[in-house]
């Protein structure tokens, strides 16, 4: 699930947003565990129409989890999960463009059955979107 909460005041050739990505994840990991797990998340736009003077773009975020599910031994190798979110951005001009700064990531889903263990993530950072008119 991805979330974007508008940020700051949108002019005509940028919009920023605070973006919230919570992924389930296929195993569970350790939350006290050193190694924890690596999220990158990459946003293209996938499409785009241009209606009179207003853009419409379909956003896709790619998201990657590498981690080391728990109980595994440090020579098991890593698990990964990638995931397609996809949203729509809409502004008055041509076209959008859009990029990432990554932010923090922290445990999600946490099991209140199993001591210390996440099934999820929660990431948090900035999207910009830019126009050109």
């Amino acid at each position: 699930m991805i979330r974007l909460i508008s940020t700051g005041v949108p002019t005509a050739t940028e919009q920023s947003y605070t973006y919230e990505i919570v992924e389930k994840l296929c195993k569970q990991y350790c939350v006290n565990q050193g190694i924890q797990p690596i999220v990158n998340v990459a946003f293209n736009v996938s499409d785009s129409q241009t209606v009179g003077t207003q853009v419409y773009a379909t956003v896709q975020a790619v998201v990657t989890v590498t981690y080391q599910q728990a109980g595994s031994k440090c020579n098991c190798g890593a698990c990964t999960n990638t995931f397609v979110e996809e949203f729509q951005l809409s502004a008055e001009g041509s076209a959008i463009s859009v990029s990432g700064i990554d932010g923090f990531t922290e445990p999600a889903y946490i099991s209140t059955n199993s001591c210390g263990k996440a099934q999820g993530i929660r990431k948090v950072g900035i999207l910009t979107a830019t126009i050109t008119a």
